[in-house]
């Protein structure tokens, strides 16, 4: 058997477990720019902050794994109710596409906003201890 033939034992993923794993990585790709747009513009003129080290790598793939999962999975688990419960030939149903596309923007607004203050808090300077 070639190397890039189908494993016939391996089960194939269906239509819903596909869409959750393009959720998933658009979200992720979401976080990345949001962190990306962060980053350069913590480090620009003036900034004494590094461009990269280690802390910023392990603060992006840490947080490419909390935040696309603290802001995705409640978003999907509303999405996916609204689809079951809604019958799609029922006038609110029928609302169902624009309904779901405006949870699809609350969850950009959610990546945007918890990564944002994530990296503020993060990379804020140590609180000053009189003593």
């Amino acid at each position: 058997m070639a190397a890039t033939e189908m494993n016939e034992s391996t089960p194939m993923p269906d239509k819903g477990h596909f869409g959750l794993q393009m959720e998933g990585l658009a979200t992720a790709v979401l976080y990345l720019v949001c962190f990306g747009y962060s980053h350069l513009a913590a480090t620009g003129a003036g900034s004494t902050q590094a461009f990269m080290d280690t802390k910023v790598l392990a603060i992006m793939l840490g947080g490419l794994i909390a935040i696309p999962v603290v802001t995705a999975l409640p978003m999907v688990g509303l999405r996916r109710i609204l689809a079951t419960v809604l019958p799609p030939d029922s006038a609110v149903g029928a609302t169902l596409p624009f309904a779901q596309f405006a949870l699809y923007g609350l969850q950009c607004l959610l990546v945007w906003v918890v990564t944002r203050e994530a990296y503020a808090w993060i990379f804020a300077p140590a609180p000053v201890v009189a003593g």
